[in-house]
């Protein structure tokens, strides 16, 4: 991997985003919140693709659920398919260009965070702890 770019795989990345989102909305030193802005921004045209494919092989290998509506759910004798068909999208390896890990020094950085959401986040994360 490049020092001027991140490497996930779709699994990360999309494992991830959710927590990315908060992250980018907390109160934060120049540098972290422009590294976080740019990977939530790059990441977030390619994780609506992923999840809308996902959404669509649930559809294929599943039913809509009485409730909540517009909810799906793979049907049980589907989930080897459904497996089977989502593995490969799941590690493809996308790249970062330009994207720095975000570094968090726990000695110089006091942020409201929820554990989770650091936990989610190790991947795109360089925490410095002295």
């Amino acid at each position: 991997m490049s020092e001027n770019s991140i490497k996930l795989t779709l699994k990360e990345a999309d494992e991830l985003f959710d927590a990315l989102s908060v992250f980018v909305n907390i109160k934060m030193p120049l540098k972290m919140a422009l590294r976080a802005g740019t990977i939530h921004r790059d990441l977030a045209p390619r994780i609506q693709a992923f999840r809308i494919l996902k959404l669509e092989t649930i559809q294929k290998y599943g039913k809509e659920m009485e409730q909540p509506k517009g909810m799906w759910q793979v049907l049980p004798e589907n989930g080897d398919a459904f497996a089977a068909e989502m593995e490969p999208s799941l590690s493809d390896e996308i790249e970062i260009p330009g994207a720095k890990k975000i570094d968090l020094n726990l000695d110089e950085v006091d942020i409201d965070v929820e554990g989770s959401v650091i936990a989610a986040l190790s991947p795109i994360l360089n925490v410095i702890d002295s």
